[in-house]
């Protein structure tokens, strides 16, 4: 009987220990001004604040958006953002990223590359191992 005990206690360690690669979470945000819409109540508006701060809009070359994007398992070598803009709807950019022991990675597109392309319109996070696709997380018009 405490042998079944321990096997079943050895199969369940095992069974949690074991992970497939997975890609979490991915925000997006829009980068247009300095400090952003729903932090204003805390760092613009607070009268406890010894700091106080004034909006301003970035610059050109600054302004865009940024992925934020967070995975986890073992074997992971690459991850990869493919995206297309509104302005380049038939051309798919890449950025890429070795994690090495990173669990999370923020990918900006921002400047000229924003500036000509336009928003992004659709999105695909992809992680690899050499050649072979592990997982993937894609936005609904990908």
């Amino acid at each position: 009987m405490q042998l079944i005990i321990s096997f079943c206690l050895l199969v369940v360690l095992c069974a949690c220990q074991t992970s497939t690669p997975r890609v979490g979470a991915v925000w997006m945000t829009h980068r247009k001004q300095v400090i952003n819409e729903g932090d204003t109540a805390l760092f613009i508006n607070s009268r406890a604040s010894f700091v106080q701060l004034s909006n301003q809009s970035l610059p050109a070359e600054k302004q865009g958006e940024e992925f934020y994007v967070s995975w986890s398992g073992p074997g992971i070598e690459l991850v990869k953002l493919e995206y297309r803009q509104v302005g380049r709807p038939d051309q798919i950019a890449v950025q890429q990223f070795a994690p090495g022991k990173a669990r999370s990675h923020s990918f900006p597109v921002v400047g000229k590359e924003r500036q000509q392309g336009g928003a992004i319109s659709s999105w695909r996070v992809s992680l690899w191992h050499g050649d072979q696709l592990l997982a993937e997380k894609k936005s609904s018009l990908w």
